[in-house]
């Protein structure tokens, strides 16, 4: 998970490259590799997961980021639950969509994210267009 929430700002469009979220105030990320200094953050958990030495587990995790950049999406990252069922349930009720605050990121990125949930709703939330709506089904649970 610390990957896929570091890399967002890179996936974004935020920044461009490695480099950028090194020194991206706003990540977590350049605070575990030691860039920025923050009282608040736990940067030991997260580097105590890799290494008992500081500097190689701050390389150990640098590679583990930067390989992520590769991955590509995971399925169980794409969609999901409540939140994607509330995006698609508006967007079908009419609503005009620029922009939605439980997404980071871009138009565009915010737009291919809807998209991607579109393209994956039948399978993210198991729905089929065959179900029957909940008054036929209750009567046909009732009255059989």
């Amino acid at each position: 998970m610390t990957r896929y929430i570091h890399l967002n700002p890179l996936r974004a469009g935020i920044v461009k490259d490695m480099n950028g979220l090194r020194i991206y105030e706003r990540c977590g990320h350049s605070a575990i590799i030691s860039i920025i200094h923050r009282r608040w953050q736990d940067c030991e958990t997260i580097l105590g997961c890799v290494g008992k030495r500081r500097k190689r587990a701050i390389e150990k995790h640098e590679q583990f980021i930067e390989e992520g950049l590769n991955a590509g999406t995971r399925p169980d990252l794409v969609g999901g639950d409540l939140i994607w069922s509330q995006v698609l349930s508006i967007k079908r009720a009419g609503s005009k969509i620029l922009s939605d605050e439980r997404i980071l990121g871009s138009s565009d990125f915010v737009k291919n994210a809807i998209r991607n949930a579109e393209e994956n709703e039948k399978e993210t939330l198991r729905l089929n267009s065959n179900i029957s709506g909940l008054e036929i089904l209750a009567d046909q649970i009732c009255y059989g």
